[in-house]
């Protein structure tokens, strides 16, 4: 299996968010969903932002700092490379200039758009996730 452009998008948000691969059935669904037009890309997001996994990854008493640690690593496997970097993502959360969902999509876009070792961080990241669900699927 190579996946599809929307089951790559299934599979970021659910390392993004969570720091796993979403099973397969669970990647089907969403999948239909956003071909069929029932949510789209934000939508998905949000609802993985919003949902009972996602109230246990990211707890309310959780500070916002090891929000962003936690959201950096699931994406890129490091933390923010300063502490600026790390000010910076933290203060735009305290803010409400960025919310939860947000900081998952923007630290997304950005290993997307990058070139290096971010990148290649979500690249093997999403190569693990087709050799995992291929592998599921032989048995």
């Amino acid at each position: 299996m190579n996946f599809t452009k929307n089951q790559t998008t299934i599979q970021e948000f659910s390392i993004a968010a969570y720091g796993r691969v979403l099973a397969e059935n669970g990647m089907n669904h969403y999948v239909s969903l956003l071909e069929e037009g029932i949510l789209s890309e934000d939508e998905i997001l949000e609802e993985f932002m919003s949902n009972k996994e996602a109230s246990v990854r990211y707890p309310s008493t959780q500070s916002n700092s090891d929000t962003v640690i936690l959201v950096f690593m699931n994406v890129l496997n490091r933390e923010p490379a300063s502490e600026e970097g790390l000010e910076f993502w933290t203060n735009r959360l305290e803010s409400g200039g960025l919310n939860k969902t947000q900081l998952v999509q923007e630290v997304l876009d950005t290993a997307r758009g990058a070139s290096g070792a971010d990148k290649q961080q979500l690249d093997n990241k999403l190569s693990i996730a087709e050799y995992y669900l291929n592998a599921l699927s032989l048995y």
